[in-house]
């Protein structure tokens, strides 16, 4: 039996450790992540089609010549451009480190833009909300 993706509601409340809403946030995460591995955030501050334009631009991304996209390199594993590769022509993968600066950006390509940096600073700052719930839910609060 398939299952819908996790939807988790963020407020500007439970990003605030030690509330009841940031307890009731970690719980959710954490039940999210060890049912499916991911989920999605619901967060007032992201507009309404925000993620259908950043999934337009995302196509765009991959639409680039090869030798555009090799220039995203990057020495941890996964990280960087992901090329197709025989066996499995599906995948392909795309991490820019650093999308919430200019200067990453423009290094790049010029696709990204004012709201592209917007929702990247956004996704930086909950990255590191769910990082730390994560870590306080595990007992591991002194290991950030």
């Amino acid at each position: 039996m398939a299952s819908s993706i996790p939807v988790i509601e963020f407020s500007d409340e439970c990003m605030k450790p030690g509330t009841s809403s940031w307890e009731k946030a970690c719980k959710v995460i954490m039940q999210a992540l060890e049912d499916h591995g991911y989920f999605i955030v619901d967060h007032p501050n992201v507009p309404l089609g925000l993620h259908d334009f950043v999934f337009s631009v995302t196509e765009d991304l991959f639409d680039l010549p090869h030798e555009n996209k090799i220039k995203n390199t990057n020495l941890k594993p996964s990280h960087g451009y992901i090329p197709k590769v025989p066996g499995t022509p599906l995948l392909e993968g795309m991490n820019i480190d650093g999308t919430e600066k200019l200067e990453v950006r423009k290094k790049f390509t010029s696709i990204f833009c004012t709201t592209v940096h917007d929702y990247g600073q956004f996704i930086a700052e909950i990255e590191k909300v769910v990082f730390r719930m994560v870590f306080e839910s595990y007992g591991c609060r002194e290991m950030l």
